[in-house]
């Protein structure tokens, strides 16, 4: 077993959107827990699940590419066998075979988080134009809020487990999280030496 410490940063507004009720007069809230604005661990699996099938590739894991369950099943029958990717972050199927390596706490602000209230409009793709009553407010995260947290790797797999995971955390940067905020990911103490540069900032843009 093996504790990763890491701390996520958003490079622009950032919306982790909450299925409960609303909080505050915006349309759509961030997630709160006990009244504390954070990012639930299970936002950040997903979003890393998601890179590490954009990155398997690149480093020589296997990647179904699924997300949904029954097509999870078919992509694995189709390959002859689980993909390195459910490997490491689970699947459907008995839980003694079947289940996640890893375990991510909730990620908490160092400091006290303000939000602001933006409006957005919703677009109709058909026409290109926004949608008749399709204004809607949005609470956000302003850019350079601070969260941290934990990765608990239950089991390396021969070391196989830690680069993918250090893959994807190194991809995580290079997409979007949440509604399609930018981010950037620090680790602490990287035990791999091709992902020392995760242990820095990428961009010097925040105070």
């Amino acid at each position: 077993m093996r504790r990763i410490g890491v701390e996520l940063r958003n490079l622009s507004l950032l919306t982790m959107g909450s299925a409960y009720p609303r909080l505050t007069l915006a349309d759509v809230n961030t997630v709160r827990i006990g009244g504390e604005i954070l990012i639930p661990g299970s936002s950040l699996k997903g979003a890393l699940r998601t890179a590490a099938h954009r990155a398997a590739g690149k480093f020589g894991f296997t990647s179904c590419g699924q997300v949904e369950p029954r097509m999870i099943s078919r992509a694995h029958e189709a390959m002859g066998r689980v993909c390195d990717v459910c490997e490491l972050f689970g699947m459907p199927g008995v839980p003694s075979n079947s289940s996640s390596k890893l375990l991510i706490s909730n990620l908490r602000p160092k400091l006290d988080v303000p939000t602001i209230t933006v409006t957005r409009v919703s677009l109709d793709p058909e026409r290109g134009k926004a949608r008749e009553g399709g204004l809607f407010t949005v609470e956000a995260i302003p850019p350079c809020t601070l969260f941290e947290g934990e990765i608990t790797l239950l089991s390396d797999g021969n070391g196989k487990y830690l680069k993918l995971l250090m893959a994807a955390l190194d991809e995580l940067a290079n997409g979007s999280f949440g509604r399609g905020a930018i981010v950037e990911i620090r680790v602490r103490d990287v035990p791999l030496q091709e992902f020392k540069h995760l242990e820095s900032w990428r961009w010097d843009i925040c105070p």
